[in-house]
């Protein structure tokens, strides 16, 4: 081989230590690569995350909002749930509580949903029912067992949730021991699990009008004669 072909296999080859400083440099630029990018799908997912419960936030306000706007009255809390007296398309107007005009704001048995339900009685088995009857945790399931119904879950999952009641003086009211149909605002309160952290969150809806006029003179019941009203 001559002198010159010799020089010039060696300016066209790596020596052993270019070679493992090539591998160590290139080890350490695919490390970042991958490392990056594990970054940024893990911003994407909690960006995703972060979107979906924004969004499953804003319905359930839009929906909770609108049953206690149009609400006349917050009639009983049996169990976990809240039951309003929702003025509907398919309200009477005989100024008495009638199944198509219930709404029950849920928060499931574990306290971990917020949801609402409603009934569609057929014609005919659209009756009234009493505030002492609502106060009963075993009229829901007599009425949902009755009657066709819709329940829908607005926010889930969550954990711990609260009601909060207040009437029209901003007192807070105690549905174990307080007229519950004297609300005039109400809140909602739970939290979320998001990145490992307990976020807190609140819905909150104000009655347009009340009828607490309809209430009877022991407060425990409706008047008995529209002439009363």
């Amino acid at each position: 081989m001559k002198p010159e072909t010799a020089i010039r296999h060696q300016r066209r080859g790596f020596t052993l230590a270019e070679l493992l400083v090539t591998l160590v440099v290139t080890a350490i630029v695919l490390s970042a690569v991958a490392t990056l990018a594990f970054a940024l799908r893990s911003g994407v997912q909690a960006g995703s995350d972060a979107a979906e419960a924004q969004a499953q936030l804003r319905l359930a306000t839009l929906h909770i909002t609108e049953s206690v706007r149009l609400a006349r009255m917050v009639c009983a809390a049996p169990g976990n749930d809240l039951v309003l007296w929702v003025h509907t398309e398919r309200d009477n107007s005989d100024h008495r509580i009638n199944v198509n005009e219930l709404v029950y704001i849920e928060r499931g048995d574990d306290l971990d949903i917020v949801g609402l339900c409603w009934f569609d009685a057929a014609e005919g088995s659209n009756a009234e029912v009493s505030l002492a009857d609502l106060a009963l945790a075993q009229t829901k399931a007599n009425l949902l067992s009755n009657h066709d119904h819709t329940q829908v879950t607005l926010v889930e999952p969550c954990r711990n949730v609260q009601f909060g009641l207040w009437d029209g003086d901003g007192l807070m009211l105690n549905p174990a021991t307080d007229a519950v149909w004297k609300t005039r605002r109400l809140a909602i309160a739970f939290e979320r699990i998001e990145n490992g952290a307990a976020g807190q969150y609140q819905i909150g809806a104000t009655l347009l009008a009340s009828a607490e006029h309809l209430i009877n003179d022991a407060g425990d019941g409706l008047v008995s004669e529209d002439d009363d009203v």
